[in-house]
C-alpha cells in the first residue's frame, strides 16, 4: 500500500478543478446487460489485484459488477475534488482520515451509521483503533479496510557488516538528549567516502556515502513515518482531544526536542538531508545503498521485498514514554452522488467483511482492519520472505498504537505545518522558534 503524507493528501484534495480520467466516470457508471455496475476507486497499484479478486467474488454472490479503477496519489484526490463539484465520481472509493471530515461536512459522503445498524454489522470485529477516526458527530463515514503499522526497516547487509546483532534492533531506546541506543545505531551505520563510520572521530559529514537513517519527510505535518512517533514516545499528543480536537501541541517540549534532534542528526551527517529526500523512493535509496535504516510502514514491505536490498523489520525504539507508534486506517466511503446507493452499501459491507479482508490478506500487501485476518497477512508476507511480526506486535499492544490526528481545518493546519517543517529541515531555522510560531498560527484557526 502506498501512503503519502497527510499534508500532500490534503493539498491534492484542495487543488483547483482539474480533470482525472481514472476517477471521473459518472457516479454509478451506468449498468451492463446483467444489472448494476459500480465504480470503485483506489490509488495503490499493488492493491488492485486483491480488490479485483474481491470484486469477482462479490459479483458471483450479488450479480453486481464492480469496476476497480486506479490512479496515482496526487491525481486521485484532485479528481475526487473535481468529481464532487460536478456531482459525479466513483460510487465507492478508498478514503483517508485527513480528508473525510471536510467531505462529510460538505455533504459529499453517505452516513453509514443507519446502514450499519440496520444490517447489524459487527464493528467489534475491527481492530479498535481503526474505528476511532472514522466516527464524527456520532456517525461513521467509512468502514475500515486496513491498518497501518510503522516500524524500523533496515538493510540486513549493512547491519551485519557493522557487526550488529539484528535481534538487538527490537530492544532499542531513544531520547532527545543523546539519542540512546537508536542514535548510536544510526551513527554506526553512517559511512563516509573513506570508510569511517559516524562513531569515528574522522567521520566526514560532508562526504557521506551511506546515511544511517532516511530523512523525515518535511511535508508531513504529523511526522507519520518520522519524528511524530518520537514526539509521542517522548510524552505528548500532537492534538487533543483526538479526533476532532482544536488544541494542537506543536510548541510542546517533546515535539520541539524530537524535531531538534532529527535536525541536529541531519546536520551532523548521520541522517540523510531532507534536500536529498524528494526525488527517490525509500526502496530506491535502499537499493542504491545510500541509506541503512528507514522509519516506514507495513504498506511498503511488499515493495521493499522486491528490491535488490534485503530489508528486514523491527519495532520502533522505546522513548521516555515507552513504545509508541502512529497508526492510521483507510476506509471505504460511499459517494453521496452515487446512482446506486443500495448496491454501493452492499459492496462497502463486503469490503469490510472477513470474506474480502481474508482474501486481501493473502496478497501480502496490507494488514486488514479485521483482527482475525492479520494472521493470514503475516503468513502471506512470510511467503515473500518478510517477517512483520515485530510491528504487528506493536499495533496489537494495547498501549503502543497512537491514532494519527484528525481535525477539522486540517488542510490549513497541514499547509502551515509543512511550511514550518520545511524551514526547519531544509532551511535550518530554529525548531523552538519556528514551532512556537506554528502553534500560534494554527491555534488562531480555531478562534
Amino acid at each position: 500500500m502506498i501512503r503519502k503524507s497527510t499534508s500532500v493528501a490534503v493539498a491534492a484534495a484542495t487543488v483547483g478543478v482539474l480533470a482525472l480520467a481514472g476517477c471521473s466516470p459518472s457516479a454509478g457508471g451506468g449498468g451492463d446487460a446483467d444489472g448494476v455496475t459500480l465504480n470503485y476507486a483506489l490509488w495503490d497499484t499493488s492493491q488492485v489485484p486483491a480488490y479485483e479478486a474481491c470484486a469477482a467474488d462479490f459479483e458471483k454472490e450479488s450479480g453486481v459488477k464492480v469496476n476497480v479503477t486506479q490512479s496515482d496519489w496526487g491525481s486521485y484526490w484532485t479528481g475526487l475534488s473535481t468529481d464532487f463539484v460536478a456531482g459525479t465520481g466513483p460510487d465507492v472509493f478508498a478514503n483517508v482520515t485527513s480528508n473525510y471530515p471536510d467531505y462529510a461536512t460538505q455533504g459529499q459522503l453517505v452516513d453509514l451509521t443507519p446502514l450499519i445498524e440496520e444490517d447489524d454489522v459487527d464493528l467489534d470485529a475491527f481492530i479498535p483503533v481503526t474505528l476511532q477516526n472514522w466516527e464524527m458527530d456520532d456517525k461513521y463515514w467509512g468502514l475500515p479496510k486496513d491498518i497501518d503499522a510503522v516500524g524500523l526497516a533496515y538493510d540486513t547487509a549493512a547491519v551485519e557488516a557493522a557487526g550488529i546483532d539484528p535481534a538487538t534492533l527490537n530492544d532499542l531506546d531513544w531520547n532527545a538528549s543523546d539519542g540512546g541506543s537508536f542514535g548510536e545505531l544510526i551513527k554506526a551505520l553512517a559511512v563516509d567516502a573513506d570508510g569511517n563510520t559516524g562513531l569515528d572521530a574522522d567521520f566526514d559529514k560532508g562526504n557521506v556515502t551511506r546515511y544511517g537513517l532516511r530523512a523525515s519527510d518535511p511535508n508531513s505535518v504529523t511526522g507519520h513515518t518520522g519524528w511524530g512517533n518520537f514526539a509521542v514516545s517522548g510524552g505528548t499528543e500532537l492534538l487533543s482531544p483526538n479526533p476532532f480536537g482544536e488544541e494542537w501541541h506543536f510548541g510542546d517540549e517533546a515535539v520541539i526536542d524530537s524535531i531538534a534532534w532529527f535536525q541536529q542528526m541531519q546536520n551532523d551527517g548521520y541522517i540523510q538531508p531532507a534536500s536529498l529526500n524528494s526525488s527517490l523512493s525509500t526502496a530506491a535509496l535502499f537499493d542504491a545503498g545510500t541509506i541503512a535504516l528507514a522509519v516506514d510502514g507495513s504498506w511498503n514491505a511488499g515493495l521493499f521485498s522486491e528490491g535488490k536490498a534485503d530489508i528486514a523489520w523491527s519495532k520502533l525504539p522505546e522513548g521516555p514514554n515507552g513504545l509508541r507508534s502512529y497508526t492510521n486506517s483507510l476506509a471505504d466511503s460511499i459517494n453521496a452522488n452515487s446512482k446506486h446507493p443500495d448496491e454501493a452499501w452492499e459492496w462497502v459491507k463486503y469490503l469490510g467483511s472477513a470474506a474480502c479482508q481474508d482474501k486481501v490478506a493473502t496478497f501480502g500487501v496490507v494488514f486488514p482492519a479485521i483482527a482475525e485476518s492479520t494472521d493470514k497477512a503475516i503468513a502471506a508476507y512470510e511467503e515473500k520472505g518478510v517477517d512483520l511480526q515485530p510491528i504487528l506486535d506493536t499495533i496489537t499492544d494495547p498501549d503502543a498504537p497512537v491514532a494519527l490526528p484528525v481535525a477539522l481545518k486540517f488542510a490549513q493546519v497541514s499547509q502551515a505545518g509543512s511550511a514550518a517543517l520545511q524551514n526547519i529541515f531544509l532551511n535550518g531555522t530554529d525548531p523552538a522558534d519556528t514551532l512556537t510560531a506554528l502553534n500560534e498560527e494554527v491555534s488562531a484557526l480555531y478562534k
